[in-house]
Order: C-alpha cells, then sequence, then structure tokens
C-alpha cells in the first residue's frame, strides 16, 4: 500500500522541520515518514534554504604587478646519473638524452 505524505507548505514550516531533524539523530526518510511529510518536499525545500544561506561568490581577478622572469630547473636522476634542464630544453634533445641514459 502506497502512503501518501503531504508537502511541506511553507518556509517557516520547512525551517522548523529542518531544524528538529538536524537537532537529532534520526535519518532524514525516518523522520519524514514519523511527521507524514513528504521527503521530496522537504528535501527540496533543504536544498533551496541553503542555497539562500551560502556566502556568496566573488570573482577577483588577480593580476601581477610585475612580470619576473622565473627559469625553472628539471632533475631527472636514473642511479648515478642527473640530466638537468630548464624551461628552454627541447623536447627532441631530451629524448636522445633519456634514450642514452636508458642505454647504460
Amino acid at each position: 500500500m502506497h502512503v501518501v505524505r503531504r508537502k511541506v507548505a511553507d518556509q517557516r514550516e520547512a525551517e522548523l522541520l529542518l531544524r528538529e531533524w538536524r537537532s537529532g539523530h534520526e535519518k532524514f526518510p525516518d523522520f519524514c515518514a514519523d511527521r507524514g511529510v513528504d521527503g521530496r518536499s522537504l528535501r527540496c525545500w533543504r536544498i533551496n534554504l541553503d542555497r539562500r544561506h551560502a556566502p556568496a561568490v566573488r570573482l577577483v581577478e588577480v593580476t601581477p604587478r610585475a612580470v619576473v622572469a622565473v627559469r625553472s630547473t628539471y632533475r631527472v636522476i636514473v642511479g648515478e646519473m642527473t640530466v638537468e634542464l630548464d624551461d628552454a630544453f627541447r623536447e627532441d634533445t631530451l629524448a636522445r638524452l633519456l634514450e642514452v641514459v636508458g642505454r647504460c
């Protein structure tokens, strides 16, 4: 038999029910069933109220005051061999170096 439960009437009722549910230890579906409330209705209220109370996201553009050239150094260590590269390395050079290191 399918039990028809009532929808939550308004925001005030939703807030009261949610406050009561959060203060207890009852599972959400059981809480709704015990009060004769449609769980989907209360869940929608919960989502909408949580969105309203969430802090607004504010995006701020960050731009550097001055461009500082930073060169990164990369180190590949295989056993006792070390290959160091910076940002200006060429892929074909790296491939050749790794091939040679791989043969050792």
